[in-house]
């Protein structure tokens, strides 16, 4: 099982709209089709937000094949696409865990 691990970093100014465009836009985005993978978006608590609010996207992938399409295919376009759309409003880096 692999995790890729998406923490965002979202101004409190685009914070609503960012969210609803994650939900509505995004995530299917990621999963089109039947090619779902299971996921959780969620909000860091017990952390300083005076520059926005810290989010993470998690998408469990079963297999390194699962993993690899998304590095080869679909990472660079959506990384994209979340710099296009919200700029410096919108921070963000990724890791990816591997279940030992």
């Amino acid at each position: 099982m692999y995790t890729v691990n998406i923490t965002f970093k979202v101004s409190h100014t685009v914070y609503d709209a960012w969210l609803a465009w994650m939900q509505e836009t995004w995530i299917p985005m990621l999963f089109p089709g039947d090619d779902k993978a299971d996921h959780r978006l969620s909000r860091l608590l017990g952390h300083p937000d005076e520059d926005g609010a810290t989010v993470v996207f998690q998408m469990f992938l079963p297999s390194r094949g699962f993993l690899n399409q998304y590095l080869e295919i679909r990472q660079q376009k959506l990384h994209k696409n979340i710099s296009d759309k919200w700029g410096e409003h919108v921070l963000f880096f990724q890791t990816v865990l591997e279940e030992i």
